[in-house]
């Protein structure tokens, strides 16, 4: 028994060990306060490293770094006060009020003169937690869009301030409950008792709210030097595939023409490379605030409730049996908000350093911001067996009442939805601007806003009863049994019946402009849906002496969701499109002339703006190339054309921009350099070669030190510039990219028949332009020839490029082939109109899928021409080709019209103008062409495929010299086309023909010449 004129006890525990007797009378002539203490504990943390700091982590190389860290932290709990008794008494001449409390009796009574107040507590936590790291070093940035390297120095923090609330509830389990008070609150509290009898004015059961605030500050800052290639065909692609996602006619025309603008940009720039100084800063901040309904829960068995008004607000109340009393009788839903603000500035800067680029600058800036507020309600829930209610007034917003049976008076009934609302608006705005020495090159600015304006329903407001119902805005009354079966037993009985159907709109909205040196963009948009939810009473009687506005009957058909409507207009201009309207066909012509040159265009990028160790030697490099360059050099060695370097002509990036229009090279290599002026060549574009094979592949004479080291020496050549392209035509009459015009030699046609070229070779993958011209020679025996130089883009690059052509030579007879097919197809073409088909074709490994698809594109016109010229014989030689010699001679036949017209041309058999060689254990050959050793062979393929795979490695360097690498000519050999025996090969130098087992021994003597054809070996 504790008695005074107030008591207040802070984290204490009352318990009366006697179980059945036990009892705790808490007597105050004012107040009875008994609450939770609370606990606080404090961290903090602080930590920082600097110094050298050399490392390797995924695609990134550290030297230097600075890593600092700062965290906070302060916990605050409730610890809680406890009652524990048989039987509780309470009484006090004011408030009594239990906070954070827990109570457990087999009989509670209080007898309050103000206000009985059962409410929660609250821990919090605030913590700070803070990271930057700062470091110098390298960075490799590898995807199908681009391929760069960084190196400089990254600033990377990040901080987040958060506080948080936890509700802790107060606990109230008794038997018995008797309440005598003017009000009774449980606040975000629980309460179960068996029996219960309640007189007070207010009866409240109400949720309570934690909030949660979190403030993160993200920076990110690069500064530094970047260099590499980036791809523009992704770009035209999805130009492309976003005219279909247009919302109205004006936005299908202004994607259209967007499309149209970086479909032509592609055609001229296929890629962008170049060294640059580069600045960017991206901060962000974002404040979010969020409050959550946290539900009370009240549980009888029995309750007597007798008030003034009763309140379920965003709770539970649950009883057996209700007999309720009261004037008023609320049921409302409980209320969760979060409100996140969001400010973000970019700035990117950058200054070219090299090539074409130097000095250019590019500064952009964008700012953003965003504001999102959200309002979810969550029903409170009143769930009674048997309900005798006594109600004056019945209010219902955002709740449900389920009864089995409800007898009685709900008195005026209002039933409403609570809405959920979402507000959310953004505001973006930035510009660009470039230049250089001679003044702005060009800017840009745009402004955006956008909105979304929602309201919903997620909970329906409704009564329910499963058993009966006794004496409406959007709402239901329905009789509905557990399994959700609607029951015919309702009786709703009222003076007058108001039916209401809500509806609830969902809007959004936006807003841009934007403008530039050569263009203007202006759209708005907007969508509207709207919801209806319909006022309903299930099947049952209906008693209304008036009735008002229109019933649903069907619970089902409750809900009805328009379809969206959208209203969008779209304005997009530029000069590029006021050229296309004027004249669409000079525009198309033009694009699709440029589109052909897209592997000259991106070979001249690279060759401009990309820096190679390689232009220190022909005298054409400056500290960069010195630097920079050698560094690219070396890296790409390891990366496998991954990184950008100018040997393989910017690498697999750039592979992809070109890989349907194809970067093959038109070269002309002859033994007298008055044969190609006399073709019309300028002496600037001929180059003198003396090329030598040594034990580390193709190089210059002049390169090698160690003349011991040489292998083989070819004659001395004359070729055209490797990085210009011959065009065979007059100029002006050959369609194309203009301004490419400086890298282009054009040769007439009539000049190259009287210069009685012949010879057309397509090289593999892997070479640069000397080791290809080195392959043309020795497989041709030194002629005068057509160079189809298939550019190198780096082992993964042309893999690529060779995984489409494979499929396309072998499976699908030179369908969907490769750009690079496809030029060589053209070179076919008008080589055939020179020469009238009389022709030798010959290819090294990935050459000839790109001869093998070319055939097949030009086989048609070559049928033609060998039809009508008796005298013309068109030679095929593969070397190492993965392409099975049966397809070739099946194409070369169906090409000479079947072997019915063999003896028209002077052929005996398919050998004597079709011939694929592979030589013993060249995996390429035996392997991916699924072919033997020897000329035009299939004998002994299993053990010449167990053979060659393992030799696999050699084709790589791992091992002894590759048998795929270098081979000799065995058809149309030298200027007068000779065809060897088959076994044999042409030797250039004594002009005679050698047994290919002697040139087997000679340069690859580990390879087993037994896996040879018997007819070959007995040759020997």
């Amino acid at each position: 028994h504790i008695q005074g004129k107030s008591i207040e006890a802070e984290a204490t525990n009352f318990k009366i060990t006697d179980k059945n007797k036990g009892l705790l009378e808490l007597i105050a002539k004012d107040d009875i306060d008994i609450h939770s203490a609370k606990e606080t504990t404090t961290s903090t943390h602080k930590s920082k490293k600097k110094g050298l700091s050399f490392g390797i982590s995924k695609n990134s190389i550290t030297v230097a770094k600075e890593k600092k860290s700062n965290s906070y932290k302060k916990v605050t709990t409730q610890k809680k006060s406890e009652i524990k008794s048989a039987n509780v008494y309470l009484k006090s001449g004011k408030d009594t009020n239990l906070v954070a409390t827990d109570l457990s009796a087999r009989t509670l009574i209080h007898d309050t003169g103000g206000n009985f107040n059962v409410v929660n507590g609250k821990n919090t936590l605030e913590s700070s937690n803070s990271k930057s790291t700062k470091k110098f070093g390298a960075n490799f940035k590898f995807n199908s869009h681009e391929s760069t390297l960084f190196v400089g120095y990254n600033e990377n923090g990040k901080k987040d301030v958060v506080k948080t609330e936890e509700v802790v509830q107060s606990n109230i389990h008794v038997k018995n409950l008797i309440s005598k008070a003017n009000d009774v609150n449980i606040i975000g509290s629980n309460l179960t008792a068996q029996n219960g009898k309640i007189d007070v004015k207010h009866f409240n059961i109400i949720d309570a709210h934690q909030k949660t605030t979190i403030d993160r500050y993200q920076t990110k800052t690069q500064a530094g030097l970047e260099v590499g290639v980036r791809q523009h065909l992704s770009d035209a692609i999805d130009r492309v595939k976003n005219i279909k996602n247009s919302k109205s006619g004006s936005g299908v025309v202004a994607n259209s023409l967007r499309a149209y603008e970086t479909v032509n940009s592609f055609s001229s720039h296929p890629i962008d490379a170049g060294v640059n100084a580069v600045y960017r800063k991206d901060k962000k901040h974002s404040n979010t605030v969020a409050s959550k309904s946290v539900a009370s829960d009240v549980k009888f068995k029995k309750l007597s409730l007798k008030s003034d008004t009763t309140l379920v607000q965003g709770s539970n109340f649950s009883s057996d049996d209700l007999a309720l009393k009261t004037k008023e009788f609320i049921v409302k839903a409980g209320k969760s908000t979060m409100h996140t603000k969001t400010d973000g500035s970019k700035v990117d800067g950058s200054l070219g350093l090299y090539g074409t680029k130097l000095g250019r600058l590019g500064v952009s800036k964008s700012l953003l911001k965003s504001d999102a507020e959200s309002t979810n309600y969550t029903n409170a829930h009143v769930k009674v067996n048997n309900f005798q209610a006594n109600i004056d007034k019945t209010e219902i917003e955002g709740g449900n009442i389920d009864a089995q049976v409800l007898e009685g008076s709900m008195g005026d009934l209002s039933i409403k939805n609570a809405k959920n609302s979402l507000k959310v608006s953004q505001n973006a705005k930035g510009g660009y601007v470039s230049g250089g020495v001679n003044g702005i090159g060009g800017f840009s600015a745009h402004k955006s806003k956008s909105s979304v304006d929602k309201v919903w329903v997620d909970q329906v407001s409704g009564i329910n009863a499963e058993k009966s119902l006794n004496e409406l805005d959007g709402t239901y009354i329905s009789n509905v049994d557990k399994n959700g079966k609607v029951l015919p037993n309702l009786h709703f009985h009222t003076n007058e019946l108001i039916l209401k159907d809500h509806k609830y709109k969902q809007t959004s909205k936006s807003n841009s402009i934007g403008f530039g040196t050569n263009s203007i963009d202006r759209s708005k948009g907007s969508t509207n849906q709207t919801e209806t939810i319909k006022a309903t009473i299930t099947d049952g009687e209906i008693d209304s002496k008036n009735t008002i506005g229109s019933l649903n009957r069907d619970i089902d058909k409750m809900r009805e969701t328009s379809k969206k409507s959208h209203k969008n207009s779209t304005m997009h201009l530029s000069k590029q499109d006021i050229a296309l309207i004027k004249d669409p066909s000079k525009e198309i012509q033009r694009v699709k002339g440029n589109l052909k040159d897209v592997g000259l265009a991106a070979h001249v990028e690279i060759l401009k703006n990309l820096p190679s160790a390689s232009k220190v030697g022909d005298g054409k490099g400056d500290m960069i190339d010195k630097t920079v360059g050698k560094a690219l050099d070396k890296l790409n060695g390891y990366t496998l054309g991954l990184s950008p370097a100018a040997e393989t002509d910017g690498g697999v990036v750039k592979q992809i921009a070109t890989q349907f229009f194809g970067d093959n090279r038109l070269m002309i290599t002859a033994h007298s350099k008055e044969k190609l002026l006399k073709m019309g060549i300028s002496p600037r574009d001929i180059k003198k070669v003396d090329l030598v094979l040594t034990k580390d592949g193709v190089k210059r004479a002049q390169d090698v030190k160690n003349k011991n080291d040489i292998k083989d020496r070819l004659p001395s050549l004359w070729i055209t510039d490797p990085d210009k392209k011959v065009v065979i035509g007059k100029r002006g009459s050959v369609a194309g990219n203009k301004a490419l015009e400086p890298y282009k030699i054009y040769v007439d046609e009539n000049k190259l028949k009287e210069a009685h070229i012949n010879h057309i070779f397509t090289n593999g993958m892997f070479n640069s332009p000397t080791t290809a011209v080195y392959n043309q020679q020795t497989q041709q025996g030194n002629v005068d020839g057509m160079l189809n130089y298939n550019q190198q883009s780096g082992i993964v690059g042309d893999l690529l490029e060779s995984g489409q052509d494979h499929i396309a030579a072998n499976f699908t007879k030179g369908a969907l082939p490769t750009g690079g097919s496809r030029q060589t197809a053209e070179l076919i073409k008008n080589m055939n109109k020179i020469t009238k088909a009389d022709m030798t074709i010959t290819a090294h490994s990935q050459g000839t899928l790109m001869s093998q698809n070319g055939l097949y594109l030009a086989k048609d016109i070559l049928k033609d021409t060998l039809k009508e010229n008796k005298d013309s014989r068109l030679e095929v030689s593969f070397n190492g080709a993965p392409v099975n010699h049966k397809r070739t001679e099946e194409l070369v036949t169906d090409i000479y019209g079947g072997e019915e017209n063999f003896q028209a041309h002077n052929i005996k058999k398919i050998s004597d103008v079709s011939r694929t060689h592979v030589a013993p254990e060249d995996a390429v050959g035996t392997v991916l062409g699924f072919q033997s050793a020897g000329i035009n062979n299939s004998e002994k393929l299993g053990n010449n495929i167990k053979k060659a795979t393992m030799a696999v490695p050699d084709l790589f360097g791992y091992g002894d010299p590759s048998p795929h690498s270098y081979y000799p000519c065995v058809m149309g050999c030298g200027e007068d086309r000779h065809t060897p025996n088959k076994g044999f090969y042409y030797d250039p130098v004594t002009k005679s023909d050698r047994s290919l087992i002697e040139w087997y021994k000679e340069n690859i003597p580990q390879r087993d010449i037994t896996l040879l054809p018997k007819e070959m070996l007995g040759m020997n």
